[in-house]
């Protein structure tokens, strides 16, 4: 008799996902390149190519370049030591690996949300996080950081999550914690913005014996830096006069985020000092909050006495005053409220003396931090001492791209944009939250052959609104469910760190983040949306519907995910092409081999695809993102030429309106392009050395 053969559902799960993403590596040339959509993923590959053949950390072989995040180009290094046999078997090889990451990952999504949920929602959102095209293309498909980004994020979430259910609140594991900050070293060298989550997720394992303390203290530091950047922005607008005042308002930032907390806990914000009367409450209040504010001010009109910056906007400490009273004021009512408590602070709890808890939370600190700062150290030094710079170059560009008017983006200019709405609801921070509204809004009018614009943002706020007053009622119908789930899935650490992200990039002039920017929030959204599922099949196990009917839907959601993702992939990366297409990937590359000589240098504004494939010519990146710091500050104090002539730079090749008009170019190049031709798509212009 044949023993029944149990597979467990993560095999289950890695198979499916596998196996309806693998005949993608055995594709023609040309269809595997549809699975490569954007040219940055080539930065990596060329570098990666370069340093496999003995190059160094170089674009194009000139000037070393470190625009990229570590870890990923450490696994692309011994992958593009094959290019030397064939430049498509690399891509084949790096497209098994973002699959199996991907797998990887849903794996450990599943495992993570099995702690806090039913096995039927956790088992929908692990293929939903494999599976839906809106995620699978950001995640996997790029060739981008994102896959191993997501599954060190994950991976460290969920060895957190395991923590903290192995170990009690009185008991800590010094080599478990190490462990934990390696695996957060990881995240951090996948990306490096990763670098918020590892800090927050710190600041929860520290204070774990505390729970309203680190509630609080998460809740307070991202209300603290919210109510910063709100201050400068209501006193000098989203413009030119913010960036003129921007370097205090980083100042004024630091200065908050450590004094204001420091005060509050002294005040007993906290919840370490006895409870009083609510008049003794409010007034204690009042001085926590006033008092750091007067510190500041002080502080920061010293030093702009001192010229440590030039100017100081003063109503901006009001402004940051009364903001800072109603979102400390409003987070305490919040807490009154969930808390069930009469007191309008937290009460009084051993917990969080730090008398008598400065010992443990140190231990705890320097066990899990340890491994972060050793790391972290060695990589700055090491990148400051090989290519100038302690960070990547790339962001640094994108931060002065935000005082140029570029064709490569604007910085955000209203609140909403600031806070991850952009007008394309869909492209930003928190495009997945809206990714559904949107696709059924576009669905719903593609089927009635409506196209304009204001109806179809109309019918997706109609829907947002919908399916947010639904959330509010599941939320609300199964609270204590939420909390519990919400705290075991590490949500609150998670959910501050992408605040910390978003304020990150929208409060420093950074321009041109893309859709990969946003894997944590991804993640997070991933997360609320399996509590919402199960808070579904609870209201449907409450009606005493047969418990069989939560795992049928779940089945069916699978089923209709699998077969929209195959829907849209295959006829992306289709298996077969025409012989006439086979190599239309490169039928502009070569037309360009065509119209120049062998040896010469070409300067682009991309260039990563072109890079890769040309033959015996050398692409400059000329937007500096793979360049080096040498060339970065020449750009900046337009003194570029120089370094072009240095070089022998013979061609520029690009979108002609970008290259002639556009700032940086018009200044880079004025006076020294003569425009060629227009071929492979673009438009190639001679560069005249100024000899």
């Amino acid at each position: 008799m044949l023993r029944k053969i149990k597979v467990p559902f993560e095999v289950f799960l890695l198979l499916v996902v596998v196996l309806a993403n693998i005949y993608v590596v055995f594709t023609p040339a040309n269809s595997l390149m549809n699975w490569y959509q954007t040219d940055d993923a080539f930065y990596y590959f060329k570098v990666a190519q370069n340093v496999s053949e003995g190059r160094g950390f170089t674009f194009d072989g000139i000037a070393t370049s470190s625009g990229f995040h570590p870890l990923w180009m450490l696994v692309c290094i011994p992958i593009f030591y094959l290019a030397r046999f064939d430049l498509i078997l690399p891509l084949r090889v790096l497209a098994c690996i973002s699959i199996l990451l991907n797998a990887g990952t849903a794996v450990l999504l599943y495992r993570l949300l099995a702690k806090a949920v039913s096995k039927e929602a956790s088992a929908l959102m692990a293929f939903f996080w494999a599976l839906y095209p809106g995620i699978h293309a950001v995640t996997t498909m790029l060739g981008m950081e994102s896959g191993i980004s997501a599954f060190f994020i994950v991976l460290l979430l969920y060895q957190t999550a395991r923590y903290e259910s192995d170990y009690p609140s009185s008991e800590d594991s010094p080599n478990r914690l190490s462990w934990l900050g390696i695996i957060a070293v990881l995240a951090i060298l996948s990306r490096l913005d990763n670098l918020f989550l590892a800090g927050m997720i710190g600041i929860w394992l520290v204070l774990r014996r505390a729970n309203n303390l680190r509630y609080l203290l998460l809740c307070d530091l991202i209300l603290v830096a919210a109510s910063v950047f709100v201050s400068y922005f209501l006193r000098l607008g989203f413009k030119d006069i913010y960036l003129q005042y921007s370097q205090t308002a980083f100042v004024m930032l630091g200065l908050a985020l450590v004094i204001k907390p420091v005060i509050f806990y002294a005040a007993g914000l906290y919840g370490h000092t006895p409870q009083s009367s609510w008049l003794r409450q409010l007034l204690r209040w009042l001085v926590a909050i006033s008092l750091p504010t007067v510190i500041i001010a002080v502080m920061m009109i010293a030093l702009s006495l001192l010229r440590v910056f030039h100017g100081f906007p003063r109503m901006v400490i009001l402004y940051d005053w009364g903001i800072t009273l109603v979102l400390i004021f409003v987070s305490r009512a919040i807490f009154r409220l969930v808390a069930r408590t009469r007191s309008f602070f937290p009460p009084a709890s051993a917990e969080s003396s730090l008398r008598r808890n400065w010992k443990p939370w140190l231990a705890i600190a320097l066990s899990y931090g340890i491994p972060i700062a050793t790391v972290l150290g060695i990589y700055m030094f090491t990148s400051f001492l090989y290519f100038g710079t302690p960070t990547p170059v790339s962001g640094q560009i994108k931060h002065w791209w935000g005082t140029l008017y570029t064709v490569y983006g604007r910085p955000v200019e209203t609140f909403w944009q600031f806070f991850g709405f952009p007008e394309n609801l869909k492209g930003g921070a928190w495009g997945l939250a809206m990714a559904l509204s949107n696709d059924i809004g576009y669905a719903r009018l593609k089927t009635i052959g409506v196209e304009d614009d204001t109806i179809f943002k109309n019918t997706v706020m109609l829907w947002n609104a919908i399916f947010g007053a639904i959330a509010l009622i599941l939320v609300s119908l199964n609270w204590k469910k939420v909390k519990r789930s919400a705290h075991h899935l590490g949500i609150y650490p998670l959910f501050a760190s992408n605040l910390a992200h978003l304020f990150y990039y929208n409060g420093t002039y950074y321009v041109n983040t893309r859709h990969w920017y946003w894997i944590s929030e991804m993640v997070c959204i991933t997360l609320f949306g399996a509590i919402l599922v199960e808070c579904a099949y609870n209201l449907l196990r409450r009606l005493r519907l047969e418990d069989l009917i939560p795992k049928a839907i779940s089945a069916a959601l699978i089923c209709v995910l699998l077969i929209s993702f195959l829907r849209t992939l295959v006829p992306l990366i289709p298996p077969t092409i025409p012989p006439e297409n086979e190599t239309a990937y490169v039928d502009g590359i070569r037309a360009l081999e065509e119209v120049t000589e062998p040896g010469a240098i070409i300067g682009s504004t991309g260039g990563g695809v072109i890079a890769y494939f040309i033959k015996d010519r050398t692409i400059v990146n000329l937007d500096g993102l793979m360049n080096s710091y040498e060339y970065f500050m020449a750009m900046k104090n337009r003194d570029i030429q120089p370094y072009l002539d240095r070089i022998g730079l013979d061609y520029v090749y690009g979108n002609a309106y970008m290259v002639t008009e556009s700032e940086p170019y018009v200044f880079l190049f004025k006076g020294r392009l003569s425009e060629l031709m227009h071929v492979g798509g673009a438009t190639l212009f001679r560069y005249e050395t100024n000899k």
